[in-house]
């Protein structure tokens, strides 16, 4: 179906140019006018209410995106603590065999200062 014959598909619906049915021949009753004034204002609201769908799509597509780099970053940051936490056991591991060899030199040299 062409943009032209198609109401919904793009440009102004109250343009009276863009569209092949927009005007009501000279004897169309009271009636058929309000009809038809109806008809188009359900038409631009169609129109909007699909701009503001797609609007929504885009919202929701970025904010998924957003949320993958989240989860990416909350990833990435509790791997970064994993490793500190694993590198301050470490440290704490060599403290206390610093400690121990330091107290096996003091007993060693009090029994041979002695």
């Amino acid at each position: 179906m062409a943009a032209m014959d198609d109401p919904l598909a793009g440009g102004d619906v109250g343009d009276d140019d863009t569209y092949e049915f927009n005007d009501l021949p000279d004897f169309a009753n009271e009636r058929n006018k309000e009809l038809h004034s109806v008809l188009r204002n359900m038409e631009k609201e169609v129109v909007a209410l699909g701009a503001e769908y797609e609007d929504t799509v885009d919202r929701i597509k970025t904010m998924r995106d957003h949320l993958k780099n989240v989860e990416h970053e909350q990833v990435t940051t509790q791997q970064l603590i994993d490793a500190r936490v694993h590198e301050i056991e470490g440290e704490d591991h060599l403290k206390q065999l610093a400690e121990r060899e330091r107290a096996r030199f003091a007993a060693e040299l009090k029994k041979h200062g002695n």
